[in-house]
């Protein structure tokens, strides 16, 4: 069950990378939703990056949870843990610039099962 879990939650954050990159997936709709969150993303990092950049920083960070979540135990543990703490603290920011928070808990939710399912 714990596998079936983490790669179900793995697929779906490999094929959410797609629209962190601009590409049209599953719609044009969630390609525009990234378009501006990567704006957003750009506009709180620490560093100085650009929206694309944020973009395929978000994308690779999905890929690896997704690769990690399939990889095993071990990997599953770190990629989750990394994947919570990215996603609290985008939430945490979200909330206060006044963004769009169904995507966030959705996210913090999946994540959470899959952490709770594989204990």
């Amino acid at each position: 069950m714990s596998n079936l879990f983490a790669y179900a939650f793995g697929v779906v954050c490999f094929l959410s990378a797609f629209p962190f990159m601009g590409l049209p997936f599953p719609s044009r709709a969630s390609a525009d939703y990234y378009d501006q969150k990567n704006i957003w993303l750009a506009s709180v990092s620490p560093v100085p990056i650009t929206p694309n950049t944020a973009g395929y920083l978000g994308a690779t960070l999905r890929m690896l949870l997704a690769v990690g979540l399939a990889v095993g135990d071990n990997w599953r543990t770190g990629a989750l843990a990394v994947m919570g703490s990215v996603v609290c603290v985008g939430t945490a920011l979200a909330a206060r610039d006044g963004r769009p928070m169904t995507p966030q808990w959705i996210m913090l939710a999946a994540t959470a099962a899959v952490w709770i399912v594989n204990r």
